[in-house]
């Protein structure tokens, strides 16, 4: 499969619940120069309530804008998460979680 570079816009994701305990989350992405998509990933906070609150943190105060996918697995996962400003990365480093506990799988 050809290697995808996605890039998230310089807007913030937008997101919104539908349920008690998930969010909907889309982020524009630019595929290629000529070619741009959408993602949107749905955030159960009850499979893991740390991380899924700290993504939607991140997501809504503009951290993945102008960020790009690392690694596409086609019709799997998409890996990305690393701010491209130092800095930025950092300081929410500095920030650990507790681990949450192991409620679901990525396996299908």
């Amino acid at each position: 499969a050809p290697e995808m570079q996605c890039h998230c816009p310089a807007a913030a994701p937008k997101t919104s619940s539908f349920e008690w305990d998930t969010t909907f989350v889309k982020m524009l992405v630019q595929i290629s120069d000529r070619e741009r998509g959408e993602v949107i990933l749905e955030v159960h906070d009850s499979w893991a309530p740390y991380a899924s609150g700290r993504f939607l943190q991140l997501a809504n105060t503009g951290f993945y804008a102008g960020n790009k996918f690392f690694k596409v697995e086609e019709n799997f996962v998409a890996h990305f998460g690393i701010n491209g400003d130092p800095t930025v990365s950092e300081a929410w480093g500095m920030r650990p979680l507790p681990e949450d506990p192991v409620k679901e799988s990525n396996k299908r």
